[in-house]
């Protein structure tokens, strides 16, 4: 059996790398033959370029514009970017089985490998209005992929409605799918509506490994970035650097005695930290989370892995659309009061909290479903050659 994933694995973004390694690494346990197809057009690589990565408005372009003589006056921020960048290169190629590159969607078409099942996902493969167009129709696996039985797992829409103009191609999309999984309940909808097609809701699937694989994993992080922190601490993940999280970091810190640790890509930090942390890769990603005491963050990857373990932990947002996927997970496990937003109304929960046998139970559940879902892609091909 020959499984092809097609997948976001070549951002700088520690969740995304993270999801590519989980989902490559459940599927060799199931089947003997299993590749990342490197899907690596020039648009996705500029996406992530260090001096002009592409924007969508021109209003971004010039901010990014405005970054770089700062980024190159103070250099050893730039220089932590940079050993950052090759931290995620070095994770790539040590981990991850990929075919050669298709710089297009022509050529992977032309070249599409031999297989018996291609699997698109997870994270936002099937937003609706993805750019370019041709990155947009090869996560929605549009394309010649001979026999091979098509499948998506935990994919995900990024958006809390498909506009108007979307939907007739998105649903020619989905409806050349043999089997349909989502990350969302609403991604569910989405398919449901669309098409006469069902969908499984499964985990992300950083999930799919235990917490023991990913201890094993971080040992392998470099002590030079994650080592001398000498006192307990909490780990600050940001993506997106909201002013308004700076104060509840700094009460939670103060609450239990702790340093604050940041990982961050931004020069312009609106966290008061002890140590800011900028050229952490996957690795050093996981050793962080696996040793701090608390962890909040912006990030949904950064809620998974406090969940993954066992963390005391608090999601910080203030956009409520971008909030989907961190509560729907936190809601499942009966943790919704770990979100902490200007624009909820709730008292939010940041007591030091234990993972009750509940707490575990439920995630094993939704663990086992994901896994029913990729053994049934198994028995489907089978069944069906």
């Amino acid at each position: 059996m020959k499984i092809r994933m097609l997948t976001f694995h070549t951002p700088k973004n520690h969740g995304a790398v993270l999801q590519a390694y989980a989902l490559q690494t459940h599927l060799k346990k199931i089947c003997d033959d299993v590749k990342i197809l490197n899907f690596c057009p020039s648009s996705l690589l500029k996406k992530y370029d260090l001096y002009f990565p592409a924007t969508k408005s021109w209003f971004a372009f010039a901010k990014k514009c405005a970054r770089l003589p700062f980024l190159l006056f103070w250099s050893h921020h730039y220089h932590r970017l940079r050993t950052s960048r090759k931290n995620f290169e070095s994770f790539a190629a040590r981990y991850f089985d990929l075919t050669e590159r298709y710089a297009s969607l022509e050529e992977m078409e032309k070249k599409f490998p031999d297989c018996d099942i291609v699997i698109t996902g997870s994270d936002q493969i099937f937003n609706p209005e993805r750019q370019p167009f041709e990155e947009h129709r090869a996560f929605y696996l549009d394309f010649d992929t001979r026999d091979a039985l098509r499948a998506s797992y935990a994919g995900s829409f990024g958006v809390s409605t498909i506009p108007e103009h979307c939907k007739g191609r998105i649903a020619s999309f989905l409806n050349r799918f043999d089997a349909l999984s989502v990350r969302e309940d609403s991604g569910k909808v989405f398919v449901e509506t669309l098409t006469p097609k069902n969908a499984v809701v499964s985990l992300d699937p950083v999930f799919l490994l235990e917490k023991s694989e990913w201890e094993v994993l971080a040992q392998q992080a470099n002590e030079k970035i994650t080592g001398n922190i000498n006192r307990p601490y909490l780990l600050y993940y940001s993506l997106l650097n909201f002013k308004g999280s700076n104060e509840h970091v700094q009460r939670i810190a103060r609450q239990y005695g702790l340093e604050i640790v940041v990982i961050s890509h931004s020069a312009c930090l609106h966290i008061k930290a002890d140590r800011v942390i900028r050229d952490a890769g996957p690795l050093e990603f996981l050793k962080l989370m696996l040793n701090a005491e608390y962890i909040m963050t912006d990030s949904f990857h950064g809620t998974a892995f406090a969940i993954l373990m066992k963390k005391p932990l608090n999601y910080y947002h203030e956009v409520e659309r971008r909030m989907l996927r961190s509560r729907q997970v936190l809601g499942y496990l009966g943790l919704g009061q770990r979100v902490i937003s200007p624009i909820l109304s709730h008292t939010p929960d940041d007591s030091m909290m234990s993972y009750t046998k509940e707490i575990s139970d439920k995630l094993l559940s939704l663990r086992q479903r994901s896994m029913d879902y990729l053994n049934d892609l198994l028995e489907m091909r089978i069944n069906n050659p």
